[in-house]
């Protein structure tokens, strides 16, 4: 057997003994839970206990969803968020008569003129929007839809992603 054929059986025989190792369940590996070594580790002073919401995985938090509300006035102050490097991203107060005006982002300039929805003050908006923070009921909103003078325009899908970014497409 010469040089080559060795390289390519170890390559080879490396392949599935990572396969293998990969199709192992975990308590083969410990316990199952990956991180039990860092929660006990020294120097780790706050571990994160699995009721508090430890999956089990580094980073990953489970998914809520967030939640909706709906929101109906006159527009008070419109902002447009980074216009200078042509992000424009449109932010509305709405006054509904009823305590102070509410935040609400809405969409891009340039996907809000494709849509053909022009904002302006005084306007008569209506909407359903997604409230992401749960700890601060007067959060700001972000738009699923707004129907402006009659005219409806989604923005967001169910799960509050922008139907703009070119992810959904």
């Amino acid at each position: 057997m010469n040089a080559e054929h060795w390289i390519v059986s170890v390559g080879v025989a490396f392949c599935f003994a990572v396969l293998g190792a990969a199709m192992m369940p975990n308590a083969f590996w410990g316990n199952g839970n990956p991180n039990t070594a860092a929660a006990v580790a020294p120097g780790n002073p706050d571990p994160l206990p699995a009721a508090q919401g430890n999956t089990g995985a580094p980073g990953l938090v489970p998914f809520s969803r967030a939640v909706s509300e709906r929101f109906r006035g006159k527009v008070v102050r419109i902002v447009s968020w980074g216009s200078a490097t042509e992000w424009g991203q449109v932010h509305i107060w709405v006054d509904s008569g009823s305590g102070p005006a509410r935040e609400v982002s809405v969409a891009p300039n340039w996907y809000l003129q494709h849509l053909g929805c022009s904002i302006a003050d005084n306007s008569r908006v209506q909407g359903v929007a997604f409230r992401y923070s749960k700890s601060q009921p007067d959060a700001e909103l972000y738009a699923k839809n707004v129907t402006i003078d009659g005219k409806t325009c989604r923005l967001r899908n169910d799960d509050g992603f922008a139907l703009w970014s070119n992810r959904l497409r």
